[in-house]
């Protein structure tokens, strides 16, 4: 369990690491927890993560979260990790959410999966169930920056603006860095989609040169929403090389939908085993 937990940590990568440097290493350790024990669901749970969001390996990602599930069905991360799978791969979005409710089910005060499901209806453009589940996760955890981000955008798909301003304004930035900033690209994303382009450019530019390291898929929405694919797409393919965890629901995120047909974003796809 110990060798499973780091392997969380490094999957999730809190220690500043790449994606490209962390996920070997939580590699390492969630096959050593194997090595001592093949029925670990934990372990397992992991395993089909890692062969979703960084080896693009759908198949076998299914077939282990299958095994974890059956190893150990009171594991809700287990569910998690499939119902992402389900809904993200386009096999079911319907049993993917009723998986992260399962999920919910088996620990209902957990600000992650409260706003998991939350995420996943977003994803699935309900947007009123969205902003319900989200403001449900925020009053768990009023900042929860994970659910705040995802409670602009859902505002945003709402063409809420007003509102949607407000939460991004709210947005915390104390533990801000290189790759962390969240406040100052979702306000330039903001300003574009409201229509504000002027100010959109000024404030991007602006977040460049105070930090030119910001998460390239961030960075891409913001020139969706400018229109300027062709930035937009290179961010997307730097991502791909970065293998940023967010990658993994390309498919069905909803700001990506004006490239959908560009034939750059349809070979991303094809990279990503998700054609």
């Amino acid at each position: 369990m110990a060798y499973a937990g780091l392997a969380d940590l490094y999957t999730f990568n809190q220690k500043g690491l790449k994606q490209t440097e962390a996920i070997p290493i939580a590699k390492d350790y969630v096959n050593k927890a194997l090595s001592l024990d093949s029925t670990l669901g934990e372990a397992l749970s992991t395993l089909g993560l890692i062969q979703s969001v960084y080896d693009y390996d759908w198949a076998k990602s299914k077939s282990t979260l299958e095994k974890a599930i059956r190893l150990n069905p009171n594991f809700p991360f287990a569910h998690i990790y499939y119902g992402n799978l389900l809904q993200y791969t386009g096999e079911s979005t319907v049993k993917g959410i009723n998986e992260i409710k399962k999920a919910l089910s088996l620990d209902p005060v957990s600000v992650s999966l409260n706003w998991v499901l939350g995420r996943n209806y977003w994803l699935a453009r309900q947007y009123d169930l969205a902003y319900g589940q989200i403001k449900k996760t925020l009053t768990l955890s009023p900042n929860y920056k994970l659910a705040k981000g995802t409670l602009a955008l859902v505002l945003l798909g709402k063409k809420n603006y007003p509102e949607a301003f407000k939460v991004i304004s709210e947005l915390d930035t104390t533990e801000t860095s290189t790759s962390s900033d969240w406040q100052d690209p979702y306000h330039c994303y903001a300003l574009a989609l409201s229509g504000d382009i002027t100010n959109a450019n000024y404030e991007l530019n602006k977040t460049l040169l105070k930090n030119p390291g910001q998460r390239s898929f961030i960075l891409s929405r913001i020139y969706i929403a400018l229109h300027d694919y062709d930035k937009a797409l290179n961010r997307l393919e730097q991502a791909y090389k970065d293998r940023d965890i967010t990658l993994y629901f390309l498919n069905v995120d909803p700001t990506f939908d004006p490239i959908r047909n560009e034939p750059r974003f349809k070979a991303l796809l094809k990279k990503m085993n998700l054609n």
